[in-house]
């Protein structure tokens, strides 16, 4: 009972709703599961696929925060994340680098533009001019 209420306030002070009691059962319930996960985590990451939105609450009455992030590792790793300050459980955050862009085709395809890109494996330039023939 004492966790599903520390879930129940925790969210509530999460999304900045009245939870008089989330401070009591945080210190009670919530620091028993940080503690666990060492005791200084603050933020999660978390790619690959769209997270749920309950399991970002989850974290979120715990105070744990989900980064959700989005990045190909065959195209430019990483390039876009919530930051910590303007977490949106919704989106997979903002571009990383200024000179990164990223846009929505009109097909629904994610387009990417920046330095970043991969534009070829290291000593392998048969494969880098097929990518990209001005890269050489």
């Amino acid at each position: 009972k004492l966790f599903s209420a520390c879930l129940s306030q925790g969210l509530k002070r999460a999304r900045g709703e009245f939870a008089p009691f989330s401070g009591l059962l945080d210190k009670v319930v919530a620091t028993k599961v940080r503690d666990r996960t060492g005791g200084r985590l603050r933020v999660l990451v978390s790619g690959g696929a769209a997270l749920p939105e309950f399991v970002a609450d989850f974290f979120a009455a715990l105070r744990l925060h989900v980064l959700q992030g989005y990045g190909l590792t065959e195209t430019c790793g990483g390039n876009c994340i919530n930051h910590p300050d303007r977490i949106d459980n919704r989106t997979v955050g903002e571009p990383l680098a200024p000179a990164v862009e990223v846009k929505i085709a009109d097909d629904g395809e994610i387009l990417i533009r920046g330095d970043c890109r991969m534009i070829g494996y290291f000593n392998r330039p048969i494969e880098a001019m097929l990518r990209d023939p001005s890269a050489l």
